[in-house]
């Protein structure tokens, strides 16, 4: 099953793999209204999270700086508190 992503789930997804470097689109430069974005399969769920492979659904348009093709997105739900395991 394929679902589509929003560039900004895509580019955060982003940091965990690779470096991005954010700039200021001046008006000249195309924005991200006209991106692709990503599509996501092999979505996989469980009690603490969730992973998916995300693929640009298009045509890069890099207005971040390089698209990347592939990502592979891991995310771990938290509760918010500490435990220590020590005690």
């Amino acid at each position: 099953m394929i679902f589509p992503l929003g560039v900004g789930l895509a580019l955060a997804s982003t940091v965990a793999g690779a470096a991005i470097s954010l700039r200021q689109s001046s008006d000249s430069e195309r924005s991200v209204e006209g991106c692709p974005g990503y599509s996501a399969s092999n979505v996989q769920t469980s009690g603490t999270g969730l992973t998916a492979d995300l693929t640009l659904a298009g045509s890069a348009c890099n207005v971040y700086g390089r698209d990347i093709q592939d990502l592979r997105l891991i995310v771990n739900y938290d509760n918010g508190t500490m435990s220590d395991e020590n005690s």
